[in-house]
């Protein structure tokens, strides 16, 4: 009886021990690498596409729409396709993938035809985390800002095909100069 308490008992200690040092080790990574976009942390995606758009030149011609456009405010944000993950050894949590959604004038029309008489919703994937404590983004891209002007080489989203979206850091380019 005494040699089992005591093989029971050194077990849970080791697997206590490992589960600690796997947390701190974890937290030291990700503090260590850790980018910040307004004073939080940034979950960086990465992707890997059948099609170049290492350029913006070469992303229009697998664009649906390219466009001038002026970015007048963030509308909202969704958190969508909910997935569960373990986070220790009797934990896990369901995390969301966050997609920003913009009001947008479009300002010229370069390839395809949307709506220029009134502001239409722009969808970019990545955004501020459910938590509010952190923010998801695609490699190479943040927020658009608001009362800028970009061009913008954008595919159609959705069950619908409704939503206008970029992922790709390449597919939107800031314009410093408008004219």
């Amino acid at each position: 009886k005494i040699i089992f308490i005591s093989i029971a008992t050194i077990l849970v200690l080791a697997i206590a021990t490992v589960t600690i040092m796997q947390i701190y080790y974890r937290k030291g990574i990700e503090q260590s690498s850790q980018e910040f976009y307004n004073g939080l942390p940034v979950n960086i995606s990465r992707a890997t596409y059948m099609y170049d758009t290492s350029t913006p030149e070469q992303a229009i011609g697998i664009s649906d729409y390219v466009f001038v456009a002026k970015v007048n405010e963030i509308i909202r944000t969704e958190h969508r396709n909910p997935i569960t993950v373990e986070t220790g050894l009797f934990s896990s949590e369901t995390i969301t993938t966050p997609y920003t959604f913009y009001s947008i004038d479009v300002v010229k029309n370069i390839k395809g035809e949307l709506i220029t008489s009134e502001p239409i919703e722009y969808m970019q994937y990545g955004g501020i985390n459910e938590d509010g404590e952190s923010y998801t983004f695609m490699e190479g891209t943040e927020l658009l800002e608001t009362g800028k002007y970009y061009l913008i080489m954008a595919d159609t989203f959705g069950e619908d095909g409704g939503e206008i979206n970029v992922t790709e850091p390449n597919r939107r380019v800031l314009l410093e100069d408008v004219n």
